[in-house]
């Protein structure tokens, strides 16, 4: 994550540190996971503010830059969060050690 090339233009957009950035993304992962619907978020910059100690402002202007660089949508959803789920924890492992057969029959 604190190689993501969207997450570097929006600090630069934004002119905030990229570690203010990735925690603001940090603060939406969390929410969109415990969000029924997951993948979904309620936003409330004042809280993230008072939560990264952080200004309204820069966290507003982050938030902005998110749904420009389509991390996320209209709907206040991350686009990518179904990309990145997986449904159990039997497929999590198959994933894992399927990797792991890759990477020996590479080396």
């Amino acid at each position: 994550m604190p190689h993501d090339p969207k997450l570097k233009v929006i600090a630069k957009r934004t002119g905030q540190p990229m570690a203010n950035v990735v925690a603001v993304w940090v603060c939406l992962l969390d929410a969109a996971s415990q969000h029924d619907p997951r993948g979904v978020v309620q936003i409330d910059a004042e809280e993230i503010a008072v939560i990264q100690d952080m200004e309204v402002e820069a966290v507003e202007a982050i938030i902005k830059a998110f749904y420009t660089k389509n991390l996320l949508n209209s709907e206040n959803r991350l686009t990518a969060w179904d990309k990145r789920q997986h449904t159990t924890a039997t497929e999590r492992s198959k994933k894992f050690r399927a990797k792991g057969k890759q990477k020996e029959t590479t080396g």
